[in-house]
């Protein structure tokens, strides 16, 4: 996130800072962001990212993405496990 100051001026009041926030999107480079290159999807939040394993694969996004089971997944065995 990058912060500019800003100063205004009126004929009501001489001088008014304010700050002006703008948001820089990691996603847009892969350098920016640690989401997995081509097993993630990496999503731009105000002042940050988050990552999403792509269909068909589970984990957080930035250090595993697995396959799903054939089956499906048993998440109260994921839970326990991880």
């Amino acid at each position: 996130m990058k912060k500019v100051l800003v100063q205004c001026r009126s004929h009501l009041v001489h001088c008014i800072e304010l700050l002006a926030i703008t948001d820089v999107d990691e996603c847009v480079t892969d350098a920016a962001h640690e989401c997995l290159k081509d097993l993630a999807h990496c999503f731009n939040t105000l002042g940050s990212y988050t990552c999403a394993c792509k269909y068909g694969y589970y984990g957080d996004g930035k250090t595993s993405c697995l396959p799903l089971p054939a089956g499906g997944l048993n998440l109260d065995a994921y839970a326990t496990n991880h």
